[in-house]
Protein backbone atom coordinates (compact mmCIF):
# COMPACT_ATOMS: atom_id res chain seq x y z
CA UNK A 1 0.00 0.00 0.00
CA UNK A 2 1.49 3.51 -1.02
CA UNK A 3 -1.35 5.59 0.83
CA UNK A 4 -4.51 4.65 3.41
CA UNK A 5 -7.57 5.45 2.05
CA UNK A 6 -9.64 3.96 5.19
CA UNK A 7 -11.05 1.07 7.68
CA UNK A 8 -13.79 -1.75 7.60
CA UNK A 9 -14.77 -3.34 10.72
CA UNK A 10 -16.89 -6.81 10.94
CA UNK A 11 -18.78 -6.54 13.75
CA UNK A 12 -19.57 -10.21 14.11
CA UNK A 13 -15.75 -11.41 13.09
CA UNK A 14 -14.23 -8.45 14.70
CA UNK A 15 -12.19 -8.16 12.05
CA UNK A 16 -10.53 -4.98 11.22
CA UNK A 17 -9.41 -4.59 7.66
CA UNK A 18 -7.50 -1.41 6.11
CA UNK A 19 -8.10 -0.19 2.29
CA UNK A 20 -5.37 1.56 0.43
CA UNK A 21 -4.57 1.84 -2.88
CA UNK A 22 -0.41 1.00 -4.55
CA UNK A 23 0.56 3.70 -7.13
CA UNK A 24 2.74 2.08 -9.46
CA UNK A 25 2.58 4.62 -11.96
CA UNK A 26 1.11 8.17 -11.31
CA UNK A 27 1.79 10.55 -14.24
CA UNK A 28 -0.98 12.98 -13.97
CA UNK A 29 0.65 14.60 -17.34
CA UNK A 30 -0.70 10.42 -19.64
CA UNK A 31 -3.76 9.87 -17.06
CA UNK A 32 -4.61 6.84 -19.40
CA UNK A 33 -0.92 5.50 -18.42
CA UNK A 34 -1.39 5.68 -14.79
CA UNK A 35 -1.52 2.70 -12.32
CA UNK A 36 -3.47 2.59 -9.06
CA UNK A 37 -5.14 -0.49 -7.02
CA UNK A 38 -6.87 -0.64 -4.44
CA UNK A 39 -5.42 -3.47 -1.61
CA UNK A 40 -7.08 -4.74 1.39
CA UNK A 41 -5.37 -6.09 4.60
CA UNK A 42 -6.84 -7.35 7.60
CA UNK A 43 -5.78 -8.13 11.83
CA UNK A 44 -8.04 -10.13 13.95
CA UNK A 45 -5.92 -8.77 17.06
CA UNK A 46 -7.09 -5.34 17.03
CA UNK A 47 -3.72 -4.12 14.94
CA UNK A 48 -1.05 -5.58 16.36
CA UNK A 49 -0.45 -7.68 13.28
CA UNK A 50 -1.62 -7.52 9.61
CA UNK A 51 -2.47 -9.72 6.87
CA UNK A 52 -3.13 -9.32 3.17
CA UNK A 53 -6.34 -10.29 2.43
CA UNK A 54 -8.04 -9.16 -1.25
CA UNK A 55 -7.27 -6.43 -4.21
CA UNK A 56 -10.07 -5.15 -5.34
CA UNK A 57 -11.06 -6.51 -9.04
CA UNK A 58 -11.63 -3.49 -11.14
CA UNK A 59 -11.31 -2.92 -15.01
CA UNK A 60 -10.30 0.75 -13.87
CA UNK A 61 -6.26 1.33 -14.54
CA UNK A 62 -6.34 3.81 -11.50
CA UNK A 63 -9.03 3.25 -8.61
CA UNK A 64 -8.64 4.74 -5.19
CA UNK A 65 -10.43 6.04 -2.16
CA UNK A 66 -10.08 7.91 0.95
CA UNK A 67 -13.06 6.67 3.11
CA UNK A 68 -13.92 4.12 5.58
CA UNK A 69 -16.58 1.46 4.42
CA UNK A 70 -19.48 0.00 6.01
CA UNK A 71 -21.32 -2.63 7.40
CA UNK A 72 -24.42 -3.50 5.74
CA UNK A 73 -27.68 -4.24 7.54
CA UNK A 74 -27.91 -7.93 5.24
CA UNK A 75 -24.61 -8.72 6.33
CA UNK A 76 -24.16 -12.82 6.66
CA UNK A 77 -20.66 -13.43 6.40
CA UNK A 78 -20.45 -16.11 3.72
CA UNK A 79 -23.98 -15.69 2.73
CA UNK A 80 -25.40 -14.60 -0.64
CA UNK A 81 -25.56 -11.09 0.57
CA UNK A 82 -23.79 -7.72 0.24
CA UNK A 83 -21.20 -7.43 3.78
CA UNK A 84 -19.84 -4.62 3.02
CA UNK A 85 -19.45 -1.61 0.64
CA UNK A 86 -17.10 1.72 -0.09
CA UNK A 87 -16.67 4.49 -2.76
CA UNK A 88 -13.89 4.23 -5.42
CA UNK A 89 -12.88 7.28 -7.67
CA UNK A 90 -11.73 5.31 -10.93
CA UNK A 91 -10.55 6.95 -13.98
CA UNK A 92 -12.38 6.93 -17.03
CA UNK A 93 -11.10 8.71 -19.58
CA UNK A 94 -8.59 11.63 -20.99
CA UNK A 95 -12.26 13.10 -21.62
CA UNK A 96 -13.70 12.76 -18.86
CA UNK A 97 -11.67 12.36 -15.62
CA UNK A 98 -12.79 10.35 -13.20
CA UNK A 99 -16.45 8.70 -12.30
CA UNK A 100 -17.39 6.75 -8.94
CA UNK A 101 -17.86 2.94 -8.64
CA UNK A 102 -18.77 0.88 -4.92
CA UNK A 103 -16.82 -2.09 -4.46
CA UNK A 104 -18.88 -4.44 -2.48
CA UNK A 105 -18.28 -8.18 -0.80
CA UNK A 106 -20.39 -10.77 -0.36
CA UNK A 107 -18.08 -13.34 1.75
CA UNK A 108 -17.48 -10.59 4.22
CA UNK A 109 -13.91 -9.50 2.78
CA UNK A 110 -11.98 -12.40 1.58
CA UNK A 111 -13.38 -10.84 -2.07
CA UNK A 112 -14.02 -7.47 -3.60
CA UNK A 113 -15.69 -6.52 -6.96
CA UNK A 114 -16.84 -3.51 -8.33
CA UNK A 115 -20.35 -2.43 -9.97
CA UNK A 116 -20.53 -1.85 -13.41
CA UNK A 117 -22.37 1.48 -12.88
CA UNK A 118 -20.17 4.31 -13.89
CA UNK A 119 -21.59 7.66 -11.22
CA UNK A 120 -21.20 10.34 -13.03
CA UNK A 121 -23.02 14.29 -13.31
CA UNK A 122 -23.00 16.26 -16.40
CA UNK A 123 -20.24 14.28 -17.81
CA UNK A 124 -16.89 15.56 -16.79
CA UNK A 125 -14.28 17.50 -17.92
CA UNK A 126 -10.96 15.82 -18.39
CA UNK A 127 -7.88 14.87 -15.94
CA UNK A 128 -9.29 14.78 -12.61
CA UNK A 129 -12.85 16.12 -13.36
CA UNK A 130 -15.83 14.22 -13.05
CA UNK A 131 -16.89 12.93 -9.87
CA UNK A 132 -14.91 10.94 -6.98
CA UNK A 133 -13.86 10.92 -2.86
CA UNK A 134 -17.07 9.93 -2.34
CA UNK A 135 -18.91 8.62 0.69
CA UNK A 136 -22.16 6.36 1.43
CA UNK A 137 -24.43 5.64 4.17
CA UNK A 138 -27.41 3.09 4.47
CA UNK A 139 -30.66 4.41 5.48
CA UNK A 140 -33.18 2.17 7.69
CA UNK A 141 -34.58 0.46 4.66
CA UNK A 142 -31.47 -0.77 3.37
CA UNK A 143 -31.11 1.72 0.67
CA UNK A 144 -27.88 2.89 0.05
CA UNK A 145 -27.20 7.21 -0.38
CA UNK A 146 -23.97 8.68 -2.03
CA UNK A 147 -22.66 11.91 -1.98
CA UNK A 148 -19.73 12.66 -3.91
CA UNK A 149 -16.81 15.64 -4.79
CA UNK A 150 -18.32 17.17 -8.29
CA UNK A 151 -15.35 18.46 -9.81
CA UNK A 152 -17.40 20.21 -12.56
CA UNK A 153 -17.12 23.81 -13.62
CA UNK A 154 -20.95 25.22 -13.46
CA UNK A 155 -21.67 22.97 -10.20
CA UNK A 156 -22.00 24.32 -6.77
CA UNK A 157 -23.43 20.98 -5.06
CA UNK A 158 -22.49 17.30 -4.78
CA UNK A 159 -22.98 14.69 -7.03
CA UNK A 160 -25.86 12.21 -4.88
CA UNK A 161 -26.75 8.47 -6.32
CA UNK A 162 -29.33 5.66 -4.70
CA UNK A 163 -28.36 2.41 -4.75
CA UNK A 164 -31.55 -0.45 -3.98
CA UNK A 165 -30.16 -3.51 -4.43
CA UNK A 166 -27.04 -3.32 -1.69
CA UNK A 167 -24.55 -1.35 -3.92
CA UNK A 168 -24.24 -3.47 -6.41
CA UNK A 169 -26.31 -1.23 -8.79
CA UNK A 170 -26.50 2.30 -8.93
CA UNK A 171 -29.16 5.34 -10.07
CA UNK A 172 -27.07 6.98 -13.04
CA UNK A 173 -26.65 9.35 -14.16
CA UNK A 174 -26.22 11.22 -10.71
CA UNK A 175 -28.41 13.48 -9.33
CA UNK A 176 -27.06 16.75 -7.33
CA UNK A 177 -27.87 17.32 -3.87
CA UNK A 178 -29.17 20.41 -1.77
CA UNK A 179 -25.70 20.91 -0.13
CA UNK A 180 -23.93 24.29 -1.45
CA UNK A 181 -20.33 23.33 -1.67
CA UNK A 182 -16.46 23.48 -3.80
CA UNK A 183 -14.57 21.32 -5.38
CA UNK A 184 -14.42 19.21 -1.51
CA UNK A 185 -15.23 15.93 -0.38
CA UNK A 186 -18.36 15.06 1.97
CA UNK A 187 -18.72 12.40 4.49
CA UNK A 188 -21.69 11.14 5.98
CA UNK A 189 -21.11 9.67 9.33
CA UNK A 190 -24.05 7.58 11.56
CA UNK A 191 -24.51 9.30 14.94
CA UNK A 192 -26.60 8.32 17.20
CA UNK A 193 -30.28 8.35 16.15
CA UNK A 194 -29.49 10.98 12.75
CA UNK A 195 -26.81 11.44 10.19
CA UNK A 196 -24.01 14.27 10.18
CA UNK A 197 -22.58 15.32 7.03
CA UNK A 198 -19.19 17.15 7.45
CA UNK A 199 -17.51 18.87 4.27
CA UNK A 200 -15.28 21.93 4.15
CA UNK A 201 -16.75 24.76 1.98
CA UNK A 202 -20.21 26.05 2.42
CA UNK A 203 -19.78 28.38 -0.38
CA UNK A 204 -21.37 28.85 -4.10
CA UNK A 205 -17.83 28.94 -6.01
CA UNK A 206 -18.39 25.65 -7.60
CA UNK A 207 -16.39 23.17 -8.53
CA UNK A 208 -13.33 24.94 -9.93
CA UNK A 209 -12.59 26.09 -6.88
CA UNK A 210 -10.27 24.77 -3.96
CA UNK A 211 -11.84 27.11 -0.62
CA UNK A 212 -12.55 23.95 1.58
CA UNK A 213 -13.41 26.02 4.54
CA UNK A 214 -15.24 26.38 7.31
CA UNK A 215 -15.09 23.27 8.49
CA UNK A 216 -19.08 22.31 8.44
CA UNK A 217 -21.11 19.75 10.38
CA UNK A 218 -24.88 19.11 9.16
CA UNK A 219 -27.21 16.89 10.45
CA UNK A 220 -30.33 14.84 8.63
CA UNK A 221 -33.25 12.70 10.19
CA UNK A 222 -35.14 12.03 7.19
CA UNK A 223 -32.54 9.58 5.52
CA UNK A 224 -30.20 12.08 3.74
CA UNK A 225 -32.55 13.67 1.94
CA UNK A 226 -32.80 17.08 3.47
CA UNK A 227 -29.88 19.04 5.93
CA UNK A 228 -30.57 21.30 8.71
CA UNK A 229 -28.57 22.81 10.91
CA UNK A 230 -25.27 23.49 9.76
CA UNK A 231 -22.54 25.08 11.90
CA UNK A 232 -18.91 25.82 11.46
CA UNK A 233 -16.91 23.45 13.44
CA UNK A 234 -13.32 25.28 13.13
CA UNK A 235 -14.88 28.61 14.70
CA UNK A 236 -14.95 26.69 18.19
CA UNK A 237 -11.10 24.84 17.35
CA UNK A 238 -8.64 25.83 20.05
CA UNK A 239 -5.80 25.78 17.24
CA UNK A 240 -7.71 27.91 14.67
CA UNK A 241 -5.24 30.55 14.37
CA UNK A 242 -2.61 27.90 13.58
CA UNK A 243 -2.19 28.98 9.73
CA UNK A 244 -4.47 31.78 7.97
CA UNK A 245 -8.06 30.77 7.91
CA UNK A 246 -7.42 31.20 3.75
CA UNK A 247 -5.19 28.79 3.70
CA UNK A 248 -6.97 25.73 5.20
CA UNK A 249 -7.75 23.29 3.24
CA UNK A 250 -10.20 20.45 5.16
CA UNK A 251 -8.73 17.57 2.67
CA UNK A 252 -10.48 13.68 3.18
CA UNK A 253 -11.47 14.13 6.81
CA UNK A 254 -12.68 11.53 9.10
CA UNK A 255 -15.46 11.13 11.99
CA UNK A 256 -15.21 8.49 14.77
CA UNK A 257 -17.89 8.64 17.35
CA UNK A 258 -15.79 8.09 20.63
CA UNK A 259 -18.65 8.50 23.43
CA UNK A 260 -22.15 8.75 23.88
CA UNK A 261 -22.60 12.46 22.36
CA UNK A 262 -18.85 13.08 20.75
CA UNK A 263 -17.16 12.60 18.17
CA UNK A 264 -13.24 12.69 16.58
CA UNK A 265 -12.56 13.90 13.26
CA UNK A 266 -9.28 14.26 11.91
CA UNK A 267 -8.21 15.74 7.84
CA UNK A 268 -5.37 16.55 5.99
CA UNK A 269 -4.72 20.43 5.95
CA UNK A 270 -4.08 20.48 2.86
CA UNK A 271 -2.68 24.36 2.60
CA UNK A 272 -2.22 26.19 -0.38
CA UNK A 273 1.71 25.87 0.28
CA UNK A 274 2.27 22.11 0.18
CA UNK A 275 5.40 22.56 2.55
CA UNK A 276 3.12 23.66 5.38
CA UNK A 277 0.45 20.45 4.93
CA UNK A 278 -0.45 18.84 8.01
CA UNK A 279 -2.62 16.43 9.98
CA UNK A 280 -5.02 18.08 12.14
CA UNK A 281 -7.73 16.77 14.74
CA UNK A 282 -10.27 17.95 17.00
CA UNK A 283 -12.24 16.39 19.19
CA UNK A 284 -15.73 17.33 19.69
CA UNK A 285 -17.79 16.49 22.96
CA UNK A 286 -21.20 17.79 24.22
CA UNK A 287 -22.25 17.86 20.44
CA UNK A 288 -26.21 17.44 21.06
CA UNK A 289 -25.91 21.02 23.17
CA UNK A 290 -23.14 22.69 20.80
CA UNK A 291 -25.53 22.00 17.92
CA UNK A 292 -28.74 23.27 19.14
CA UNK A 293 -28.32 25.19 22.36
CA UNK A 294 -27.73 28.88 22.70
CA UNK A 295 -23.99 29.08 23.31
CA UNK A 296 -23.05 31.13 26.71
CA UNK A 297 -19.59 32.10 27.69
CA UNK A 298 -18.18 28.74 28.99
CA UNK A 299 -20.66 26.21 27.17
CA UNK A 300 -17.73 25.05 24.81
CA UNK A 301 -17.41 21.24 23.50
CA UNK A 302 -13.57 21.47 24.30
CA UNK A 303 -14.27 23.33 27.44
CA UNK A 304 -11.08 25.73 26.61
CA UNK A 305 -11.10 30.21 27.14
CA UNK A 306 -13.67 32.69 26.43
CA UNK A 307 -11.30 33.12 23.20
CA UNK A 308 -12.56 29.47 21.67
CA UNK A 309 -16.43 29.99 22.41
CA UNK A 310 -17.42 32.60 19.67
CA UNK A 311 -16.71 35.60 21.50
CA UNK A 312 -15.10 38.53 20.49
CA UNK A 313 -13.53 41.89 22.26
CA UNK A 314 -14.72 44.88 21.58
CA UNK A 315 -12.29 46.74 23.53
CA UNK A 316 -10.90 47.00 26.88
CA UNK A 317 -12.56 44.00 29.00
CA UNK A 318 -15.55 44.27 26.89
Amino acid sequence: ISEGGGFIYDSVTKRLMFQGHLVKNNDTTRPDTMDSKTNIIYSDNFGKTWSRLATVQTDSNYALSYTDGIQLSCYDGDGPNVDFVFPLGCYLSNEVGFCARVAYTTDAGKTWQTGEDKILYNGGYGKEGGVSECTIQERDDGTLVLLGRNQLLDSVHFAQAYSYDHGITWTVPATLSSNYTGNTQPIIYRYNEAMLLTWGGNHMMGGASYLRMPYNVAVSYDGMETWENIQDLYVKYSLQGLTAGTQNRITNQSVQKVGQDEFVSSWWNHTNNMSDANTLMMRVSNFTDYLYRTKGAYDSFEHGTVKYEGWEATGGDV
